[in-house]
């Protein structure tokens, strides 16, 4: 069933979380913590769709929505960076961000 929800050629992300990285110089000499959850990725020219089967973010130029069991659970002032094998989503009011890294192995690894 989970397949099917993936459709063929979407791109998968990992999220992972961290409060301490303040540049993306530093992203990969920093420990962030991985996570288990895994996204789909959808782009169109003014958003980027991140979903699973619970949770969905929609990431607009200024703010982000989230939903949860496809009901809307709020909207956040936000910024984000696309670096191609990333992205990171800043959010406004905390500082804190997401970091969200394409997926290229088969078992989900790196």
């Amino acid at each position: 069933m989970f397949i099917g929800l993936l459709g063929f050629g979407q791109t998968e992300y990992r999220l992972f979380l961290t409060a301490q990285v303040q540049d993306t110089s530093f992203l990969f000499k920093a420990s962030l913590d991985k996570t288990e959850q895994i996204y789909i990725c959808e782009k169109t020219d003014s958003t980027i769709i991140f979903s699973n089967l619970a949770l969905k973010m929609v990431i607009y130029e200024n703010e982000t929505e989230f939903y949860f069991n496809n009901e809307i659970v709020d909207f956040y002032e936000t910024r984000y960076w696309d670096c191609h094998t990333h992205i990171i989503l800043e959010f406004m009011d905390t500082g804190s961000k997401y970091f969200l890294f394409k997926i290229y192995s088969k078992d989900k690894t790196y």
